[in-house]
């Protein structure tokens, strides 16, 4: 702790800074939410995806027990986790729950992508039921390649569009 004393004028100083990280937060577009755990990001994004009949309950209790027990990992950027599982050396698969807008997105895949870097992660592969995720992968500026594949979704195989992103080459 500082022991400079508290004065009026540090106080409006601090009160400036804060008000700095605002305008900075509302830039990148995370002013408008305030930031909720990631329990609550993968039950609200489970509940927006999953088809009629299937139970959400089961399907977050079940995936909490895999975090816990196995290899995956959580990683929150702002409002969006990233459920990652390593698949190889030097590669990870993304599954991302979120509920913000697109634009807010690309953000965290860039943020994300920089944070596995660090890690030391070359490749990371991610697939989706929809079609969109495409533009938003192209939109994050990172070396992709992209694919078509069936995953197991709710117990039924779906066609998936598969994305491997490059990050060793950058």
């Amino acid at each position: 702790m500082s022991n400079v004393p508290e004065t009026p004028a540090l106080r409006k100083e601090r009160k400036a800074d804060i008000d700095i990280m605002g305008a900075i937060r509302k830039e990148r577009g995370e002013a408008s939410e305030k930031r909720k755990s990631a329990v609550d990001l993968i039950w609200e994004s489970v509940a927006s995806q999953m088809p009629p009949g299937v139970d959400r309950e089961k399907f977050v209790i079940a995936l909490a027990q895999q975090i816990k027990a196995g290899p995956h990992k959580l990683l929150q950027v702002g409002n969006t986790v990233f459920l990652m599982t390593a698949v190889g050396p030097g590669t990870i698969e993304f599954v991302t729950f979120t509920r913000e807008p697109l634009a807010a997105l690309v953000q965290r895949y860039r943020t994300a992508a920089d944070i596995v870097r660090k890690m030391g992660v070359k490749k990371v592969r991610a697939w989706s039921a929809d079609a969109g995720m495409q533009r938003i992968v192209k939109s994050v500026g990172l070396p992709v390649t992209f694919g078509q594949g069936e995953k197991m979704l709710y117990g039924k195989m779906v066609p998936v569009f598969t994305f491997e992103i490059n990050l060793a080459g950058e």
